[in-house]
């Protein structure tokens, strides 16, 4: 995925979002992670969705 937004970020003039789903792994530096990868290929702005994981008795993370 962070190559494909590379790919984009690279094509285009104006800035680009990218909708990184639930952060693409169960933990905080799992997320974090690729936060900080596609901040690195030059992204404007990040989607993301609160997502457990199928972890917990919810399917949201606890606000905390």
């Amino acid at each position: 995925m962070v190559r494909a937004v590379a790919r984009i970020v690279d094509s285009v003039s104006c800035p680009v979002n990218a909708d990184i789903e639930a952060g693409y792994g169960p933990s905080v530096a799992d997320v974090v992670q690729t936060i900080d990868a596609v901040i690195e290929v030059g992204v404007a702005g990040i989607n993301i969705e609160d997502n457990a994981h199928g972890q917990g008795s919810s399917p949201l993370l606890d606000i905390d």
